[in-house]
């Protein structure tokens, strides 16, 4: 029913060390592994790193600027 790349944010946001490694990077990995736009994965995945910002461990909000428009 939604958007598919949506899913994937948090598969992304469950693997800290990857994730922070090289955000970008491991979203259009994702992406290309699930058959889905690298752009559409990577924008929700900067819409979900900057409302949570306040609930994750580590500072998803510097990598939301690494992925920001």
């Amino acid at each position: 029913m939604g958007d598919p790349a949506y899913d994937l944010a948090q598969h992304l946001l469950d693997n800290e060390a990857r994730l922070t490694a090289d955000p970008r990077a491991f979203a259009a990995r994702l992406a290309d592994l699930a058959g889905v736009d690298p752009d559409r994965v990577t924008a929700w995945l900067f819409a979900r790193l900057v409302v949570e910002a306040a609930w994750w461990p580590y500072d998803v909000a510097a990598l939301a600027r690494t992925l920001g428009p």
